[in-house]
């Protein structure tokens, strides 16, 4: 009892009234003072606070029930009574009973102190639940299955758990887990009110199950609203539900209807009507109006980020069709046409899709029908929601009939879902030109061979509706419009101007020996670093401030993917949790694998470091020492940076911040400015003995280099016994090994010496002879730029500038000859120079509608060109984000030049000129500057006029081998997309707020634009122009879910 009062600074004193307990702290912000009295009539005791025992009690833990229910009781009787930290252990002993206090009793002898957070841990690890699920994963895939009560109780008790092992999980990620677990018919209207608290989430999950009971109790369903058994036609049993039995039978069928795949299917293999199951024929309607929604699978939603997915462009070969939105779905969207025929006596339903690239018909109606088919040429086709599909079938001259008139065409057989078939451009070519009224749903074409003789095909009639599209067939979409160009464009330029690797089995049987005898070097790393008098250092201006950046937004699939790298980087040592005042923010970035590469956006804390000079060897010089060499071994070191440990005072300053709590790195990490210096510092101290001898270093690259192979056995034993002594490793699908020519630094090496890699040149070397005015002028325009190198540049390009005259441009053998000797000119000394490590580097960029093209360049000498063209999903880009493109592209191409220096990036676009201070807010920026991360560079802007060079390789016409050969003859997108983009052309307010997002202006940090769409939050912004916004509303109306929503709540989603 005496522990208990002293735990509560309570005193027992004795007055002439007997014994009294009295508190002793001098004010109780607690319910407990509630149970204290004045004694005033005692004037001895006048104004002494007196305490009758409150009747609060804990209750005593015996280790049989859940350790953290205890604890969260516990935590509010320290509440209640003010207790303090110091006293808490000691009072709880008190309620220990049975096997808790004997284990308790154990635990205190082997340590002396405990704290009460140190208890807690003790005695959840000792009496916890083992074996079943962890409440983090039944968190996770918690789904409701009863009632909305039954599964928020749950919710809430493991949501208190979560909240115990971790405080900072904030209330969006319990919203949005609530709603992820929600039923089918519960979800889409509870996220469509955006509630921003659990409260509010739950409030409305509850709504929500009263509407839908009270639908299913009013209609008479037997089932729960939403549950389809087994594909059934509409025929339904009718009960009179009247007391006399003198009104009419009310039928049972429910206004929503939601019919499941396999009852589609049924309806459509036995043309029945989708909304009613009547049979469909030409004039049908339906009886009795109601709603119908077909059943999906919900998959999770997630981050436009998802959508720079890199695809690997080896599994797409061959040629590319397309296939629109319209074509995955039965029904009509608006402006598309849907005709009615016949073939061989079987009504058929036909979409025009001015979006499809051939034409198609059913693999289902070519069973039926037992149409003959004949093996092709296998061509993939890219459907509208983004997946791959197969073609390899077709049916020749396939013969139907469109009201009066017969066609025969060859077809594609295709899985084409609601459609029997589509026709798309190459039958359309035929009847060139073509009239669509939209509005009157016909489409007027010429007959075949005779262009005087006109046929109109007059489309079905139904009423206007707008599809909708899910999450995730959206994000599908989103992969195929935007990942092929990132593949193609970006992370090929990743893996640099690629090696010649000698192949394994070429590898001489005396290198193969000497490497199984280093398994550990080839090995991944399991253990820290270890302490070096090189472990990297982050020096700071001298008035650099401590900084806190707020992380970044991620859907909660990103969210759990940030905490299982936190905790395997945890696990492994490489993080430690920190309280550091430093806080960068994490960014994630789709690798080629599908999983996700975790980078720190440090270009804050990089702008305040103090850059080290370390000096950088020069390439001239390096490549001095490989004279008589023969035979050449690369070593590639597996994730570098991670083998260098930071200095303890430097590691709060890599702290970051996401979501759910605050790290740093104990590890040099990825992106940080110094890290180059740091490592090329160590390179040098560990080779230091066979350097310029056998041995070059850059950076991570190793080179050994010797005259034979015996020589060559005994100099790669020596580096790999260094490696292996001072605990680094190499990743061995990265290296060549005894090759007799190797890329090294952006020159070919060999027994016969180091000569150019072609690929610097290679933009220029390829030129296509030009065949208009305006490509000589974009050529000229280069080779202009560098004409005080070249020697007598007027008299050897004169030929080419006369054709520039009005009316002169003939191309003849003398032009010939001055086009090459200038493209030699521009691609050796003395205009073309080799890098030097002590002079900065300039890097000047340009794009256009058609492609980009980069200089890189030192005392205005290029050192190599970059050209590459635009594919289709490139040109979509808007003119922002190709002139991004062009510059993550040119500095990942030139990236060994770069690292280490501080280089200057000129473009003529003014927004980038500000890249370092940006916000990233879209997944291309996330995507791209991931790669510019630890680079020291400055971006400058340059007038276009100015920017000559990288202007005129940007629009190289392309050789017509190397375009990428796609039948699509459109680029397949929804029709409201490009509605939408063209509302913005007169409405100015939105012109300007297009135009300060884009130069980051603070007024608007809640606007995004991306792919020429802007959007405020989750919502779309919707111009003045082409009456948009009121088609929206109709559209809006005409849906299931405008018919169900209050006028309130329509206007509020529209």
């Amino acid at each position: 009892m005496t522990g208990i009062l002293k735990a509560l600074n309570i005193e027992k004193t004795t007055t002439r009234d007997g014994e009294v307990y009295v508190n002793k702290s001098p004010i109780l912000q607690s319910p407990l003072v509630n149970h204290f009295r004045q004694k005033g009539d005692d004037k001895e005791n006048q104004g002494r606070m007196t305490f009758s025992h409150p009747k609060v009690e804990l209750t005593h833990f015996k280790g049989e029930e859940d350790p953290r229910v205890w604890l969260r009781k516990c935590n509010k009787f320290f509440l209640f009574h003010q207790v303090k930290d110091s006293f808490k252990c000691d009072l709880v002993e008190m309620y220990l009973d049975g096997k808790a206090d004997t284990w308790f009793q154990s635990y205190k002898f082997v340590k002396e102190t405990v704290s009460w957070k140190e208890f807690g841990e003790a005695i959840v690890k000792r009496f916890g639940k083992k074996g079943g699920v962890d409440e983090q994963e039944e968190f996770n895939k918690l789904v409701q299955e009863g009632s909305v009560m039954e599964y928020i109780d749950r919710f809430e008790e493991l949501k208190a758990v979560l909240l115990c092992r971790n405080a900072n999980l904030d209330e969006s990620y319990f919203v949005s887990s609530f709603i992820s677990g929600l039923k089918g018919e519960l979800k889409p209207m509870v996220r469509l009110m955006k509630p921003t608290s659990l409260s509010d989430a739950i409030d409305i999950a509850q709504l929500q199950e009263q509407t839908v009971d009270l639908i299913v109790k009013k209609h008479g369903s037997k089932e729960k609203w939403g549950n389809t058994k087994k594909p059934e036609t509409n025929q339904q049993e009718v009960k009179n539900l009247s007391n006399g039995g003198d009104k009419k039978p009310i039928s049972t069928t429910s206004m929503f209807k939601k019919i499941s795949p396999e009852e589609f299917q049924y309806r459509k293999n036995n043309h029945l009507c989708y909304k009613c199951g009547e049979k469909y024929g030409q004039g049908h309607q339906c009886k009795n109006s109601q709603y119908t929604f077909m059943l999906f699978d919900e998959a999770k939603d997630e981050d436009i980020l998802s959508a720079c997915e890199e695809v690997d462009e080896d599994e797409r070969e061959g040629a590319v069709t397309e296939v629109s939105l319209n074509s995955l779905s039965s029904q009509m969207a608006r402006k598309t046409i849907t005709l009615e025929g016949k073939l061989k006596e079987k009504t058929i339903t036909i979409l025009v899709d001015t979006g499809s690239t051939l034409t198609y018909l059913n693999v289902e109606v070519v069973k039926q029908l037992g149409l003959e088919v004949t093996k092709g040429e296998p061509i993939q086709v890219r459907l509208a929601d983004g997946r791959m599909v197969v073609s390899s079938e077709w049916v020749p001259k396939v013969k139907w009939k469109i009201q009066d008139y017969s066609f025969c065409f060859d077809m594609r057989v295709l899985d084409i879902g609601g459609w029997d078939m589509i026709v798309g451009v190459d039958w359309m070519e035929q009847y060139s030109p073509l009239l669509f009224d939209f509005k009157k749903l016909y489409l007027k074409l010429n007959a075949e061979g005779n262009k005087d003789e006109q046929m109109t095909l007059q489309g079905t009639v139904k009423n206007a509706s707008i599809s909708l599209i899910r999450g995730h067939k959206l994000k599908k979409y989103n992969q195929g419009l935007v990942a092929n160009q990132i593949k193609q464009e970006v992370s090929a330029t990743i893996e640099g101007t690629g090696q010649q690797q000698a192949d394994e089995a070429e590898v001489p049987e005396e290198i193969r020996v000497l490497l199984n005898k280093f398994p550990e070097v080839f090995s991944i790393p399991t253990t820290l670093p270890p302490i070096r008098n090189v472990d990297h250092e982050i020096p700071l201006q001298q008035d650099a401030q401590p900084f806190k950046l707020k992380p970044y937004r991620y859907p909660h699939s990103q969210k759990t993917e940030i905490e299982n790298q936190v905790q395997e980087m945890l696990r492994s040592g490489i993080i430690k949790p920190s309280n550091s005042p430093f806080a960068s923010p994490v960014i994630l970035v789709r690798k080629k694998d599908n999983s996700w590469r975790f980078c720190v956006d440090y270009r804050h804390l990089n702008k305040i470091t103090i850059k080290d000079k370390f000096p950088i060897p020069n390439i001239d010089e390096l490549l001095d020492e490989l004279h008589g060499a023969k035979l050449f071994s690369k070593l590639d070191l597996r994730a570098g940076y991670h083998q260098i440990l930071v200095k303890a005072v430097d590691t709060p300053k890599t702290a970051f911040q996401t979501h759910h709590g605050h790290f740093e790195f104990v590890v040099m990490p990825f992106g940080l400015t110094n890290a180059p210096a740091t490592f090329q510092a160590l390179m040098n101290q560990v080779f230091q003995p066979y350097m310029r001898k056998f041995v070059l270093v850059f950076f991570d690259d190793i080179l050994i280099y010797s005259p034979d192979l015996s020589k060559h056995v005994e100099h790669l034993e020596l580096v790999l016994k260094k490696l292996q002594d001072n605990q680094l490793y190499v990743k061995k699908s990265k290296c060549s090994f005894a090759a007799t020519s190797v890329e090294y630094l952006g020159h070919m090496i060999s027994a016969d010496g180091v000569s150019m890699d072609h690929s610097k040149v290679e933009s220029i070397r390829n030129w296509p002879v030009p065949g208009n005015v305006k490509e000589l002028r974009g050529f000229l325009g280069l080779s202009g730029y560098y004409r005080r190198f070249i020697k007598n540049y007027g008299i050897i390009a004169r030929p080419l500038t006369n054709l520039l005259r009005k009316d002169g441009f003939v191309w003849n053998e003398e032009t010939s000859k001055a086009f090459s000797k200038l493209k030699e000119a521009l691609c050796t000394k003395p205009v073309l120079a080799m890098p030097d490590f002590q002079k900065p580097f300039v890097l000047e960029t340009d794009a256009c509608d058609s492609g980009m093209g980069a200089v890189l360049m030192q005392n205005g000498n290029p050192i190599s060109y970059l050209s590459k063209s635009f594919n289709s999903k490139n040109k979509g880009f808007s003119v922002y984000e190709k002139e991004l493109l062009a510059l993550v592209m040119a500095v990942t191409r030139w990236r060994h030049y770069l690292v280490g220096n501080h280089f200057i990036i000129r473009t003529d676009h003014q927004a980038l000129k500000y890249l370092l201070e940006q916000q990233l807010h879209t997944s291309l920026q996330y995507k791209w500057l991931s790669k510019l991360l630890g680079m020291d560079y400055e971006i400058q802007y340059k007038k276009g006029v100015e920017n000559t060079a990288a202007d005129s390789l940007s629009r190289i016409k392309e050789w017509e081998g190397n375009v990428e050969m796609l039948t699509a003859v459109t680029h397949v997108q929804p029709r409201w997309i490009q509605q939408l983009k063209d509302s913005y052309e007169e409405d100015d307010d939105i012109k300007m707020t297009i135009g300060k997002v884009l130069l980051q202006d603070d007024s608007v940090s809640e606007y995004q634009y991306e792919q020429g769409i802007l959007k405020k939050g989750n919502k779309l912004c919707v111009g003045n122009k082409g009456g948009v916004r009121q088609n929206l509303i109709d559209s809006l109306h005409q849906t299931a879910l405008g018919g169900a929503l209050r006028p309130k709540c329509l206007f509020t989603e529209a």
